[in-house]
């Protein structure tokens, strides 16, 4: 009885290892999102513009994917974080 416990316990501690989008995935993303703003605002087209984004991207998709491996990401939790020095502006 003790191992049928310890082995459910271990089951339960395993974290799936999550993968990012490919950078090429996520920079025709971002080329296809400026297209797109690009028909308000000619300046969402410039290369400067959308590498920015390709990166952001690809930065915000690499950490969050080393964030979920570590078990550390639940998207259902409903918590604030406080940090101490910030104003609410309330």
């Amino acid at each position: 009885m003790k191992n049928d416990d310890n082995q459910l316990d271990q089951q339960k501690k395993v974290v799936p290892q999550y993968i990012p989008p490919s950078t090429q995935l996520l920079r025709s993303l971002a080329i296809e999102a400026c297209s797109v703003l690009g028909r308000t605002n000619t300046q969402y087209t410039h290369p400067e513009v959308v590498g920015g984004l390709s990166n952001f991207l690809s930065f915000y998709a690499e950490s969050l994917a080393k964030y979920a491996s570590n078990g550390q990401f639940n998207p259902s939790a409903k918590r604030v974080v406080k940090q101490k020095g910030v104003s609410r502006g309330k």
